[in-house]
């Protein structure tokens, strides 16, 4: 994938071409109409890649937007396991107070038990705000526990390419012509004085 710096590298040298030695080689119409077709081209291309980013970046949310499959992660003995003791995690997740719940997630240490805590962390309906950020943090570290590693990999991975498209999405729109003169206007300064990063 090309980048925006390579872009503007590109857009430069053709820009330098149409002078020698530093005088213009085309009349001043035509060297006018030659800039324009440079700046579409470089905001054509800038708009292609802020749209194969966009492609990216949905391609890797919609990984991470898949749930994991915690039972294909327990064994049959564990999914009996689970099955004995299920009632009694969620009768006490469902009348627990939430620091008590926190409590007993943060304790747990075994796969099952984990696998229940995570299935069953948000019965509870009374959770404030500041505590299902806690929430979210604990069921993540219980599916460290019965969530194998390369999944867990796999998610971080999307994750970060998420990112990554994003900024490269908003930098690629950010370098159009069309945006760096509005936000030259809105500075009330020329265009020109902005800087390319």
């Amino acid at each position: 994938m090309t980048t925006i710096k390579q872009l503007r590298e590109q857009r430069d040298a053709k820009l330098a071409a149409l002078q020698r030695g530093g005088q213009p080689i085309f009349s001043p119409p035509i060297e006018a109409e030659k800039r324009r077709e440079i700046v579409a081209w470089f905001d054509g291309e800038l708009t292609a890649l802020a749209e194969n980013a966009r492609r990216e970046r949905a391609i890797h949310e919609e990984t991470l937007a898949k749930p994991i499959d915690v039972y294909g992660h327990l064994t049959a003995g564990e999914l009996s396991e689970a099955a004995a003791v299920a009632g009694f995690i969620k009768e006490d997740m469902e009348r627990l107070p939430n620091g008590q719940i926190l409590a007993a997630m943060r304790a747990t240490t075994d796969k099952v038990r984990s696998f229940l805590f995570h299935r069953y962390a948000t019965l509870n309906g009374q959770i404030l705000p500041h505590e299902a950020a806690e929430l979210d943090k604990e069921r993540a570290r219980l599916e460290t526990k019965f969530v194998p590693a390369f999944e867990l990999e796999l998610r971080k991975f999307a994750a970060n390419r998420v990112a990554h498209f994003a900024e490269l999405e908003a930098a690629a729109v950010a370098a159009t012509t069309t945006a760096r003169q509005r936000l030259a206007d809105a500075l009330r300064v020329d265009v020109a004085h902005l800087p390319e990063d």
